[in-house]
């Protein structure tokens, strides 16, 4: 890496140099092993690694905790773009030639370790990339709302897609008119998946959360708007500075306060990777994912008495029997069988357009 050395005064964006003074390095931003190797790969002299923090439009703001870069595509870069999901994104790390000073063309995409996805709004069948080279995520819900599990599911299929492990964060603590009601309904969700229940308002449990931001580890935050991931990060990282916004009091519906999707350097080590409320999670998904998500319900399929059987009114069914004897909760199997068909029409179209 010694062709790293200039400081300079382009991009900083959301970024420090850790408590005490310490001066960042590439491991800082997350670089490893698995990038090194790919970096060595290109043997070539002049080339710098940096990790994508923010990209608007065509314009890409990158650090690599020795130097901040503004990049943009090479030509020879786009031309050899055939999708959308191969651009970088949130996360990635990218390679710039002979940068100069602030500015530099990226010229390549180092090989990803795993890339965080969704399909697109509307009727296009095709892959929308959230973030890249995540370590986990935290996926927020409020107490004071109507605490939607499928919601939550969903996110958890987008995780298991992408082998990211999951934490569910129950935020609003404070404002739970029942949390023996919460705890019941947050049993559907898969049994292994964490679970933390906080009020960032009072400052309760956030302490729990901060190991999991450990040196050179990337964290991303889903959710709705409203649900705290802003103030979670004002509460963590002060000098961030983010704004928020109050929830309407009549439909609990809140207003977007992070516009874009941003990768920062948190005070204390870490990486966090913000992201807007997301009001439609539409799955980019396949079956493997889907049975991470249902292992107990595929533990249950292995006893049906016909191998395939649907679930619905089948003689023998293991799984309808679970949820009669209350092992197995109805609205779980009712959003398996959603996700389950929904995925199955993922599966045919992108066969039908090649993706």
């Amino acid at each position: 890496m010694g062709d790293i050395h200039a400081k300079n005064t382009g991009y900083v964006g959301p970024c420090f140099f850790l408590k005490g003074g310490k001066e960042l390095t590439l491991e800082d931003y997350g670089w490893d092993s698995h990038f090194e190797t790919e970096f060595h790969r290109i043997k070539k002299t002049g080339f710098v690694p940096a990790r994508v923090c923010r990209v608007e439009k065509d314009r890409y703001f990158l650090h690599n905790g020795v130097s901040a870069y503004e990049g943009v595509l090479s030509g020879k870069f786009r031309s050899q773009t055939r999708k959308k999901s191969d651009l970088p994104t949130i996360g990635d790390w990218v390679v710039l030639k002979k940068p100069s000073g602030s500015f530099g063309l990226i010229e390549m995409l180092l090989r990803r370790k795993n890339a965080l996805s969704r399909k697109t709004a509307g009727m296009v069948t095709e892959e929308q990339l959230i973030s890249a080279n995540v370590d986990a995520a935290m996926i927020f819900s409020a107490l004071d709302q109507d605490l939607s599990i499928p919601r939550i599911e969903r996110y958890l299929l987008l995780c298991a897609q992408c082998a990211i492990e999951p934490f569910c964060v129950f935020n609003k603590l404070d404002l739970c008119s029942s949390l023996e009601e919460a705890l019941t309904k947050t049993q559907m969700l898969r049994p292994d998946v964490q679970r933390f229940f906080i009020s960032v308002q009072n400052h309760t449990g956030i302490s729990e959360l901060l190991p999991y931001f450990g040196k050179g580890k990337t964290v991303v935050l889903l959710g709705s708007s409203g649900v705290g991931k802003t103030s979670f990060i004002n509460a963590i990282a002060p000098n961030l500075s983010g704004k928020t916004q109050e929830v309407r009091v009549t439909d609990h519906k809140g207003k977007h306060t992070t516009t874009w999707r941003e990768l920062v350097l948190l005070p204390g080590g870490g990486l966090l990777v913000d992201n807007p409320g997301m009001r439609e999670v539409q799955l980019w998904a396949d079956k493997d994912a889907l049975e991470d998500t249902f292992e107990d319900i595929l533990a249950l399929e292995s006893a049906c008495r016909f191998r395939n059987c649907s679930h619905l009114s089948e003689p023998g069914c293991a799984v309808l029997r679970a949820v009669e004897n209350g092992q197995l909760r109805e609205e779980r199997l009712e959003n398996y069988r959603k996700l389950k068909a929904e995925i199955n029409r993922l599966t045919v179209r992108r066969k039908e357009v090649g993706r």
